[in-house]
């Protein structure tokens, strides 16, 4: 039979619901196919905020090279001093974004890259009333990923610090956007904390699950598998791919899946870190508020809340 195919999606009973609509030609019928996928949570999955995921084009306004230059010559900080005394400010133009990031009418800058120091950093420049824009913001850290729940909403930033001086931490901020009596600022609202080489889900699940460890002892990893464990990392400084280890009620929430060659299946989870175990802390750049440990779990002996 002659015809095409054609898809859209619904929802139904607030689950997704993928349909076909296939018209014939020759019978000049209409079908309509239901297809539930009933893949688990992986039916609710969005992309994980820890993989470097930003477009920067959907939030900047676009200005030409001869633009960009005018106006990042009008930034009074030494990072400018920095660029153009190294010769390399034509070679980090494009880490230069021109957002009006707080809906106040106003563009400013936000400069994520090379400033000079040995870890990335993240600056953010305030444009004011004399026409210069003023350093408001500067963290460790290259920005991987800006949240937005709709167009009009202000951004929110993800930061990724990768610490230097043979640290084996990788520290992820989340910086909201708080509007206070004369200005916007952004604070860090949450801080999380990974080994070198764990291993990130591409995709997480959209409901993340709460649970409590049931074993005395169990082990946060850096893949969803068991590597020998007497085989000593001399560069992370681990055993075996084993990053911490959690005693019996400690909490986390599973936010992706994996299973393994053997059919064991992993939780990707984040760590509420709610009792104080050494080793289970990590330090951060920006330490004023708690840090939640990110990795893998055998979902053997977590027990689901609610």
């Amino acid at each position: 039979m002659d015809g095409n195919v054609q898809s859209f999606r619904i929802l139904l009973n607030d689950k997704l619901v993928l349909i076909y609509i296939l018209i014939l030609n020759s019978m000049k019928e209409l079908f309509i196919y239901l297809l539930l996928m009933i893949l688990g949570n992986t039916m609710y999955a969005q992309e994980s905020i820890f993989t470097k995921n930003v477009n920067w084009k959907n939030y900047e306004k676009e200005y030409d090279v001869k633009e960009k230059i005018i106006e990042v010559n009008k930034i009074k900080d030494e990072l400018l001093v920095y660029l153009k005394s190294n010769e390399r400010l034509n070679d980090n133009l494009s880490s230069f974004h021109f957002i009006d990031y707080d809906f106040n009418g106003e563009i400013d800058i936000i400069y994520s890259g090379n400033a000079g120091t040995e870890s990335l950093r993240t600056l953010i420049f305030e444009r004011r009333n004399d026409g210069f824009y003023y350093k408001i913001f500067d963290k460790f850290g290259e920005v991987i990923n800006i949240i937005q729940q709709d167009s009009f909403i202000p951004i929110s930033l993800v930061l990724r610090d990768i610490e230097c001086c043979g640290s084996n931490q990788i520290v992820y901020e989340v910086y909201h956007l708080l509007k206070e009596t004369k200005s916007s600022k952004f604070r860090l609202s949450t801080k999380y904390s990974s080994f070198r080489e764990t291993e990130l889900p591409q995709i997480i699940f959209s409901q993340p699950k709460l649970f409590e460890v049931e074993n005395e002892k169990y082990y946060l990893r850096l893949a969803p598998y068991i590597e020998v464990s007497n085989k000593y990392e001399e560069d992370l400084h681990i055993d075996g791919n084993i990053v911490h280890t959690y005693k019996r009620m400690s909490k986390g929430y599973a936010i992706a899946e994996n299973t393994d060659s053997t059919g064991r299946v992993w939780w990707f989870v984040v760590m509420l870190n709610n009792l104080n175990l050494k080793g289970t802390y990590s330090e951060g750049n920006s330490n004023e508020i708690r840090n939640y440990s990110i990795g893998w779990m055998s979902s053997r002996y977590l027990k689901i809340l609610h």
